[in-house]
């Protein structure tokens, strides 16, 4: 599906969207793409993107001029140009822009990218959480992003024969190139051996909805027994796989509860938890509160 550029206002805005910033329209096509100016929709804001999330989207923002205050979960970030920003499914995010920014969005589906790099599964690792690219070389220099990008803008505009295989293949380069420049600039793992099994397994179940995987499941990824797991995290962190994977899935709801509007019933399936019940018993016993109350709070 080629998204068409339209803008529809919401009489009651909410802060979750399957769509686009302030969009009622479902976007969770399993080939959805969009690509336009920064200037054209945060211009409507009066460059003010209010704190929200997409459940079924990733965004890739090119900051070619100016800068961009990032409203995260975790506090602000002000980004200068150039800079690349990657934002996840289920990250929450807003903008405050510099009135003389410049730059590109292009939205995709994660349906439509984890199609596109089924064969690449390491491409989309390192595109689980929110990524500042600031740092760019020869190889790999900020100005051929730019220029992957205005070919996907002419591909995805424009009427030219074959223009999917076009897209896919643009596509493809363009994810692998800030695989690679990520991939590049990530932080070094800690030498202590039990630390660099604790930080593989927080990496895994972070890119990993909650409730898919089990400790035996991350265990076997890193080659290890459920029990060498745990002790690992009792002695990194003072608490059992379980208890942190617990944790984990309540930060998640945590989020949902704030910035959506989804109802217990529907975070409860989003997160997997077996039902309504189990995860409001499960959410008091780690926040204190039920999920209503800490809603209203």
């Amino acid at each position: 599906m080629i998204a068409k550029k339209q803008y529809i206002p919401m009489k009651k805005q909410l802060t979750n969207y399957d769509g686009q910033y302030r969009e009622k329209i479902s976007f969770s096509s399993a080939s959805y793409i969009n690509s336009e100016s920064i200037r054209e929709r945060s211009g409507l804001y009066n460059w003010q993107i209010s704190p929200h999330l997409h459940i079924h989207l990733i965004q890739l923002f090119f900051i070619e001029t100016g800068f961009v205050k990032v409203e995260m979960a975790d506090g602000s970030h002000e980004i200068k140009a150039p800079a690349i920003l990657v934002i996840p499914p289920r990250h929450l995010h807003g903008f405050t822009y510099d009135p003389m920014v410049k730059g590109r969005v292009i939205t995709l589906g994660v349906r439509y990218i984890e199609k596109l790099l089924q064969s690449a599964a390491g491409l989309l690792l390192n595109l689980k959480n929110i990524e500042f690219i600031t740092k760019f070389n020869n190889e790999i220099p900020f100005n051929d992003l730019i220029d992957i990008t205005l070919q996907i803008d002419k591909e995805l505009f424009g009427d030219l024969e074959e223009r999917q295989i076009a897209l896919q293949s643009l596509l493809s380069l363009l994810f692998l190139r800030l695989f690679r420049l990520i991939d590049n600039s990530s932080g070094s793992i800690p030498n202590n051996l039990q630390e660099k099994y604790y930080h593989s397994f927080q990496k895994s179940y972070k890119n990993s909805v909650p409730f898919t995987k089990t400790i035996p499941d991350y265990a076997a990824e890193l080659n290890i027994t459920p029990v060498h797991l745990n002790r690992i995290c009792k002695a990194v962190t003072g608490r059992s796989g379980s208890w942190i994977l617990q944790e984990h899935a309540i930060a998640e709801a945590q989020k949902l509860l704030t910035f959506t509007s989804y109802s217990l019933t529907e975070i409860t399936y989003l997160l997997n938890f077996s039902d309504t019940a189990y995860f409001s018993r499960l959410f008091r016993k780690h926040a204190g509160v039920t999920p209503g109350l800490f809603r209203k709070q």
